[in-house]
C-alpha cells in the first residue's frame, strides 16, 4: 500500500518522518493545488505546441502522442505518489492526434498498454514493426474508438513492506483489477486480491469468493509474465489476451 509514501518527503515543507495519514489538511490542500497547477501549467505547454504546429504548417504531416509513465495518488488509500498495485498509479493519460485520421474524438473504452505505442507510431508511418516488439498496435482504435483492443493488460511493482522482497503483479480488464504477489525468489504466490473497478472505483473492497473467477484471471497473469520473461513464448501470441 506504500503508507509511508517515500517520494513525497523529498518535497519541501513534508515532514520528513510523518506518514501520509498525519499530514495536516492545510498541506494536503496545499500539495493537491500544486498538483494541479503542475497540470495546468503542462497543458498549457501543449496547446503552445499545438499552436505552433499549425502556425509552421508542420501540424499536416506530424504525429502527435501524449501519455504519462504512471499515475498518481492524491491522498488516495491514504498516501501519496506512486509505486503500488492499484488503479490509480497504474492508469495513465494517453492521447494522440493524426492529422489523416479524424474518427478517434473523444475517449475510447478499449484497453492499451504503453507498449503498444512504439508498433502503433510503425504502423502510421509506414516502417515495418520490429519483430522484437512486444506490443500491439492499436491504429484500429484510431479508425474506430468503439473497437475492442486487448482483453486485459499487464503491469507490475515491487513491494518491500513484508519480511521478504515481493513482485506484485496486476491484471486489468475491462471490469477488474486482479493483483498477486509473488516472492520474488521462488514466484510462491503470498497473497492476492480482486477489485470491480466498475462497482468500486477507488479500490476500497477486496471481492471476496470468486474462486473460479480468480483461478481465470491468474491463469491468464502468469501466461502474461511467462511471456514477458522468455521468447519462448512471444507476445505476439498473447495479443488478444
Amino acid at each position: 500500500q506504500n503508507s509511508f509514501a517515500g517520494e513525497i518527503h523529498n518535497y519541501s515543507d513534508v515532514p520528513l518522518k510523518a506518514p501520509p495519514k498525519e499530514f495536516s489538511d492545510e498541506l494536503n490542500h496545499r500539495l493537491i493545488h500544486g498538483y494541479y497547477a503542475s497540470v495546468s501549467y503542462t497543458d498549457r505547454n501543449i496547446g503552445q505546441l499545438l499552436d505552433a504546429l499549425e502556425k509552421s504548417g508542420a501540424a499536416k504531416n506530424t504525429i502527435v502522442v501524449i501519455w504519462a509513465d504512471h499515475g498518481w495518488k492524491l491522498g488516495d488509500h491514504s498516501s501519496w505518489c506512486k509505486h503500488t498495485n492499484f488503479e490509480c498509479d497504474n492508469r495513465v493519460p494517453l492521447l494522440v492526434r493524426h492529422p489523416g485520421i479524424c474518427s478517434a474524438k473523444g475517449k475510447t473504452a478499449a484497453l492499451t498498454e504503453l507498449i503498444d505505442i512504439y508498433p502503433t507510431l510503425c504502423e502510421l508511418s509506414g516502417l515495418e514493426i520490429p519483430k522484437h516488439v512486444q506490443g500491439k498496435s492499436f491504429v484500429s482504435i484510431l479508425n474506430d474508438p468503439q473497437t475492442s483492443h486487448r482483453k486485459s493488460t499487464y503491469s507490475s511493482y515491487p513491494h518491500y513492506g513484508h519480511q521478504q522482497p515481493l513482485m506484485g503483479h496486476s491484471l486489468r480488464t475491462s471490469q477488474y483489477r486482479y493483483t498477486e504477489w509473488w516472492s520474488v525468489k521462488g514466484d510462491e504466490i503470498l497473497d492476492r486480491v480482486l477489485t470491480d473497478i466498475e462497482a468500486d472505483p477507488q479500490e476500497q473492497t477486496s471481492i471476496k469468493g470468486q474462486d473460479d473467477l480468480k483461478k481465470q484471471l491468474s491463469s491468464q497473469l502468469k501466461a502474461r509474465v511467462t511471456a514477458a520473461r522468455t521468447s519462448a513464448v512471444p507476445l505476439t501470441q498473447l495479443q488478444g489476451k
